[in-house]
């Protein structure tokens, strides 16, 4: 339950993107790293037919029983990313919320590429969402981001440095029922290759859409990219 949690208070309240999702239609859409379903329930809800792909069984638990929930039906699977089979093809292949990077090393992100790519329909696209300058979420540890809470649970960066290609977010979260101060850390690969990767795994480029940032996120930019 822990996951859950913290997934949905650090990354749940999102939503600069899913004007940009919607507009794909009704679809056959396949969603990597879908987590409790921010992206996916509001595609099904929308009229596609959805498989959401995650390694945390727990968040994809908890997506089925917000679908059952909204009446609607997406398929999930615990599976990886880079190594994924599903035997079936879609019209796109999608990764929300900086996916991508959170692979830091370059090889898994090409694999996760190359697999999304064999799972595309002919004409179909693959989707990157990406944070283009990881450099605006440094700040003065003098004057740090401001909480964020839901409930009980409380959770602030305390800290943002870079190391050498690598952003790391240092999250405490406070859990205010058992008393309970933790720490976690979330590691961003800069995008400047996510090209030249993607035409490694045989992609080509197709559409450049920007997100405008909000009051908590910084902007981000989709990339589309087909065979």
């Amino acid at each position: 339950m822990d996951g859950l949690i913290w997934h949905d208070l650090e990354s749940g309240a999102y939503a600069a993107d899913l004007d940009f999702w919607a507009g794909l239609g009704q679809a056959r859409v396949l969603e990597l790293g879908a987590g409790a379903g921010r992206v996916s329930l509001m595609l099904a809800v929308c009229g596609s037919r959805v498989t959401a792909v995650d390694l945390d069984e727990e968040l994809l638990d908890a997506l089925c029983h917000r679908a059952g929930e909204l009446g609607v039906e997406v398929e999930t699977l615990v599976a990886d990313a880079r190594t994924l089979d599903l035997g079936a093809r879609f019209e796109h292949v999608i990764a929300p919320a900086a996916f991508i990077q959170l692979l830091t090393r370059r090889e898994d992100r090409v694999a996760t590429m190359e697999r999304a790519a064999q799972h595309l329909e002919p004409g179909g696209t693959l989707w990157l969402a990406i944070h283009p300058d990881l450099d605006e979420a440094l700040f003065d540890p003098a004057l740090p981001p401001g909480p964020t809470w839901v409930g009980p649970y409380e959770s602030r960066v305390e800290d943002a440095k870079r190391e050498g290609n690598l952003l790391i977010l240092r999250f405490r979260r406070r859990d205010r029922l058992r008393d309970r101060t933790t720490t976690a850390e979330v590691v961003y690969a800069d995008a400047g290759c996510i090209e030249a990767e993607a035409a490694e795994a045989g992609l080509r480029p197709r559409e450049r859409v920007l997100l405008s940032q909000d009051d908590r996120y910084s902007e981000s930019v989709i990339f589309g990219f087909g065979l």
